[in-house]
């Protein structure tokens, strides 16, 4: 690390999205507007555009043909371990990891989360698409969820009085 101390690859992406923001570093809530605002600026920094300029596969079609999904998978691991190698070769063991080698594994691996969650809808979409289960709404708010549980709970009590 910049401080002089090691760390090995792993521990590395794992603790580079504590640079992102600090509102990442909170529990995450999936209705919490700050997680969709997050999100959304996430994939306003990270385009599909530049993702293709970076040299990714973002043929997101092909990733939601679910009977080829053994060949797209193997497309996403080479790429996968493409990124290691060339991660391995910018910190060789026993090296301190400067600034700069920090800001590029944050930003690689901001590149991989948004990637990844194109190519998960993409397959999702295609998992999906010859099902009949219906479109999802949005999630209930906070107080609809609580009048619903007051509701059941008069009526688990009118039952219990009769």
């Amino acid at each position: 690390m910049p401080d002089g101390s090691s760390v090995n690859a792993h521990a590395l992406w794992d603790s580079v999205a504590y640079r992102w923001d600090s509102e990442f570093q909170k529990e995450i809530v999936k209705t919490d507007p700050q997680y969709k605002a997050f999100g959304a600026s996430l994939m306003d920094e990270i385009s599909v555009e530049f993702l293709e300029n970076e040299g990714y596969n973002v043929d997101f079609e092909a990733a939601s043909n679910v009977t080829n999904f053994e060949e797209v998978l193997q497309v996403w691991m080479d790429e996968s371990n493409e990124l290691a190698v060339e991660t391995y070769e910018r910190v060789p063991l026993d090296s301190t990891i400067d600034e700069d080698t920090l800001d590029w594994v944050e930003q690689k691996s901001k590149e991989r989360v948004v990637l990844g969650g194109y190519r998960l809808a993409a397959y999702f979409d295609g998992l999906f698409s010859e099902t009949n289960f219906p479109a999802l709404e949005d999630p209930i708010t906070r107080e609809e969820r609580r009048n619903i549980m007051r509701q059941r709970r008069l009526n688990r009590k009118r039952s219990r009085q009769q």
